[in-house]
């Protein structure tokens, strides 16, 4: 048996690095909070928000990624799979750079790296 997992916000939860990379940008106030999708709407309501939310994710994936918590509960799932001899595959669409990062920072590198950090290859 094989089981394919999403990486992005099934693995790697994002909502709070989002925020704060939006405030950083200067895109959101400080103080606000809310969800990866509550910033990408709220972008997307403004000139130009498209692209703005676009360089967000960017920044978000690549120097950012190491920002990203865990989920709930993947650890263990992915410990009892392994335990259980049940195979995982790690299914993600990230692109090689992020649209219009002007570090073009790999960001499947950043995800590797954010996946050795939190223990995946042990």
């Amino acid at each position: 048996m094989l089981i394919g997992v999403d990486f992005d916000n099934t693995i790697a939860k994002y909502d709070a690095v989002f925020v704060s990379a939006a405030v950083s940008a200067g895109l959101l106030e400080s103080g606000v909070a809310g969800t990866k999708l509550e910033v990408r709407d709220l972008l997307r309501t403004r000139n130009d928000g498209e692209t703005a939310w676009m360089r967000l994710q960017g920044r978000v994936y690549g120097a950012h990624m190491s920002e990203a918590s865990l989920a709930n509960g993947v650890g263990d799932f992915f410990g009892r799979c392994r335990k259980l001899g049940i195979g995982l595959c790690i299914i993600s669409h990230k692109t090689k750079f992020g649209h219009f990062d002007p570090d073009r920072i790999n960001l499947r590198d950043a995800t590797s790296a954010w996946m050795e950090s939190k223990g995946f290859f042990e």
